[in-house]
This record gives structure tokens, sequence and C-alpha cells, in this order.
């Protein structure tokens, strides 16, 4: 019996036979339980295979931006569920603790609504069931600023008590802009987990890494800048410092060739992350990894093992069955008893933390940011003439409005990409000699008359700076508050 199961979903946007393989070396290191596939684009009669697991499939519609997977270890004991009316799939496995489902769908964005049978089908089983998949859904309910329609079905079930959020509670596409990966549970989905973003595929969403485990996951703890105790002094002399013993002036920029100017960028950052670590402390971040378990939960956790054994051992008799659900519902309302302790110790912390009255906003922000949504949704549509539109039946005349405007002639539709390539094709052929790269840079070529060529001061340089948000821009981590103290006479 498990206690810890490893899950990976990905939409993959059609499994091509080069995708697959991709995919497989990527998964296969991870050596992950079960792999959770969206948009497959697999027909039901071509069998998708995956080396040492079991795989079930279903594209019902049989479309190419359709279709689910999912696969399973051969030495993993399972149940298929396939009892779904539309293309959902899932698999009932054996714990430590008793049976535990894990399911799976995919809603294309040209589908309008959701799997509503199966979802409550799925919310009504017994065991801890965890749905994890692609709905392309957008509420705040679901931790996202905007909302559609798919996402105001599901947060009626949420609503309703049926289903539950349970993350992720970041981006699960490249662009960093999107999470419609969710997962989802049902009331009795109790147990301790933590996901994970996984590295970058061909395809434009990112793999959801998740753990199931009826046991405490541990969170490894994450060293951060402590921007409060840096020292700014020390941090803008480090930089003047270095620039006068190398003698480098880095705003000689004119006549240079691209290599060239590619060295003094990187020596800008450089010496700006050589300043950040001689002058930043760093601190470490402790993750609450979940609830601790209990004698209480540990000695169920004995007898529901013991029982079970003995169970398959001499066989299931009707005083056996009744006392292994017994253990079971005793099992559950621990695990729920622990998560709401867990909770109530959190906020409480956060109370004592925002205790006085002045920082009443930030205690509900640190609120919101357990709850996963930290963003109002906009309850009303604004017109070209400034009028905000808040009756339902306005805002969808109005979106019928703007569909028509952008609708084309199927005659039209045909030819569009062919005409519109031939276009571009044309456009960038004859502005060659504006796209051609020069040898050497010339300051003399900016000119005031274009945004893209005109010239700019230090000034500027600061106005802009000032309206950045506090957040690392990339992957360099330098932020906002790095760049308001970096030294003026070195922009």
């Amino acid at each position: 019996m498990l206690n810890t199961i490893k899950i990976i979903q990905l939409n993959v946007i059609k499994l091509t036979k080069c995708r697959h393989r991709e995919l497989y070396n990527e998964f296969r290191h991870l050596d992950p339980d079960i792999i959770l596939l969206n948009a497959t684009g697999i027909k039901d009669d071509c069998p998708i295979k995956f080396f040492g697991y079991r795989v079930y499939q279903k594209n019902s519609a049989g479309e190419d931006h359709a279709g689910i997977a999912v696969a399973i270890k051969h030495q993993i004991k399972h149940r298929p569920l396939m009892d779904f009316t539309d293309d959902t799939l899932g698999i009932t496995l054996e714990t430590n603790i008793g049976p535990v489902n894990i399911a799976t769908t995919y809603i294309p964005c040209r589908r309008d609504y959701i799997y509503y049978q199966d979802f409550v089908s799925l919310s009504q089983r017994p065991a801890p069931t965890y749905l994890i998949d692609d709905m392309n859904a957008r509420h705040p309910t679901i931790a996202t600023a905007d909302s559609n329609h798919r996402g105001t079905l599901l947060s009626r079930l949420i609503q309703n008590d049926r289903l539950k959020f349970l993350g992720p509670d970041f981006s699960t596409m490249v662009s960093n802009k999107g999470r419609p990966d969710i997962m989802l549970g049902n009331r009795n989905a109790c147990l301790n987990f933590t996901t994970t973003r996984g590295n970058v595929t061909t395809s434009d969403h990112l793999p959801l890494h998740i753990t199931i485990s009826t046991a405490p996951i541990k969170i490894e703890p994450r060293t951060i800048l402590d921007y409060d105790h840096a020292n700014w002094d020390d941090f803008k002399l480090k930089i003047d410092e270095t620039y006068v013993n190398d003698r480098v002036d880095i705003n000689d920029t004119d006549g240079k060739t691209k290599d060239e100017l590619d060295e003094r960028l990187y020596y800008w950052f450089a010496t700006i992350l050589m300043a950040i670590n001689a002058t930043i402390p760093k601190k470490i971040i402790q993750f609450n990894s979940g609830p601790k378990q209990s004698d209480a939960l540990n000695l169920l956790q004995s007898q529901y093992s013991d029982i079970k054994r003995h169970a398959d051992i001499f066989g299931y008799t009707r005083y056996m069955r009744d006392l292994i659900l017994y253990i079971q519902d005793n099992l559950f309302e621990e695990f729920r008893r622990l998560q709401t302790d867990f909770w109530d110790t959190t906020v409480h912390k956060i109370d004592l933390k925002y205790d006085d009255h002045t920082n009443v906003s930030k205690f509900w922000r640190g609120i919101k940011r357990l709850l996963g949504s930290t963003k109002k949704l906009c309850d009303y549509l604004q017109t070209v003439d400034g009028d905000k539109i808040t009756d339902s039946t306005d805002k969808a005349h109005l979106m019928k409005t703007v569909e028509n405007v952008f609708q084309i002639t199927p005659e039209d539709n045909q030819h569009f990409d062919a005409d519109n390539e031939t276009h571009v094709l044309d456009y960038l052929e004859a502005e060659r000699h504006q796209l051609a790269l020069h040898d050497l840079t010339d300051l003399t070529r900016l000119r005031d008359d274009n945004y893209l060529t005109c010239k700019f001061n230090v000034q500027d340089i600061v106005n802009v700076i000032k309206r950045l948000k506090n957040k690392a821009p990339g992957i360099s981590g330098i932020n906002k508050l790095i760049f308001l103290n970096y030294p003026p006479l070195q922009y």
C-alpha cells in the first residue's frame, strides 16, 4: 500500500512522436507514479504507450486538440474509473488509509461549459478524490483576476461545497500569464500535498508536479535577500569603487560592436551581483508543510493496516468491511480536524503579526494570500464612451457585438493565413535595409522623430524605474529596489 503518490500533469498540445519521446525522457528521471496528459490529440484506436506504465486514454470527439490519457506504473495495484459521460478518466489506488481517486479531464477553450455530471460524480465519491486537469477556467474563486463562463460554473460547485480549489498558486504557462491547469478535490480530499512547477517542454504549458501523501511532506527552506537589513551606502560605494579600480567607462557606447556591447552589459550585471552579495545579507524562509500527524492519526493508520492485512489473508466478512469503513471515516475526520487546527493556528499567527489596528489591511492581504486570491473581479464592462455596463443581459449583448466585429466570411478565413503570410514576407523584403544590423554603433543615427530611436537622458531612466513594479524583472533577480539604490553617476 502506498503512502506517497507522485503525479505529473501536463497539457501536451497534441502528442506527436517527437514530443512523446521528449516527454518520456523528461519524466523518466522524475519517476512519477502517475502521468496525466491533456490535449493529446490521439484517437482511441491509436494506443499511447509509455514504457513501464499502463495507459488509459479517451478522446470522445476524435479531435486533434482534445483527448486525455492517464498512465500509471504497472506494479501499482489500481482500478480504472471510466464510468463518465465526457472526456474524464480516473484511477483508484490503495494507500495506507484506504482508496484514493486520481482523475483528469480537458476542456478546450472552444467549449463554453464544464463536464458537470462528471464533476458531481467525482465530488460524491466517499474516498479522497483529486481532479487535476486543464479546464481553461477563470474566476477569483480559483485565484484568477478575471472570469469566464467555465469559471463561473466551476465556482458554483466550489461554493456549494461539492469541490474545493487546492492550487496551484503560480502560473502554469511558459509566458507566466494564466493558470489554466488546476487541482480540485472533493470533501474528503484531506491528505497532505505539494505542487511545484516543472521544466519547460515543447508545450506552452509547464508540467505540474504534485505529491500527495498520508504523512507530512517536508518542504526545503529557501534563501532570499534580506532587503530590510541591506547597507545601501556600502552598495553604492562598492559599485563606484569597482568602476574606478577597473577603469571602465560603461557609458562609452559609441563606435562599438555588438560583442563589445554584450561584454559591457555582462560586466554591468556582474558588478551589481557582486555588490549585492557583499552588502545585502540573506535570510532563510521556512515553509509550513502542513499539519503534523497526531497520536490518534498514527493509531488509526496502524489499525487500518492491521485489519486490512488480516482481511486479505483470512477473507472479508461483513463485520470486517463495516470495521474498515468505520476506521476510514475516523481517519478522514482526524485529517480534517488537523487541517482545521493548522489553518486556525496560521491565521492566529498573522493576527499576532499585525496586532496593531493600523495594519488591518495587511492582515486581510495575508488572509487573501492564504486563500489563493489577491485580486478583485471587475464587475462591469466599459464602452468606448466610458459608460460602465453592469447588467448581465447588457454585458452579453455588448460581448456579442464585439464578436460580430471580428468575424470574417468563410471564404476570407480560408485564405487568411496564406494572404497574411505573403503580406508579411513582402513587407520584410521591402524593408530589408532597415532590419539589417550595423557593424558599429553610431549615436548620430538617433533621431527624435521616432520613439524607437529618440535620445534619452538619466532623468528618463530614473522616471522609468520609479514606474516599475517591485518585483524581479527576469532571471537576474535585480528588482526595482536595487535600481533605486544604484549610483546615479553610473546610469
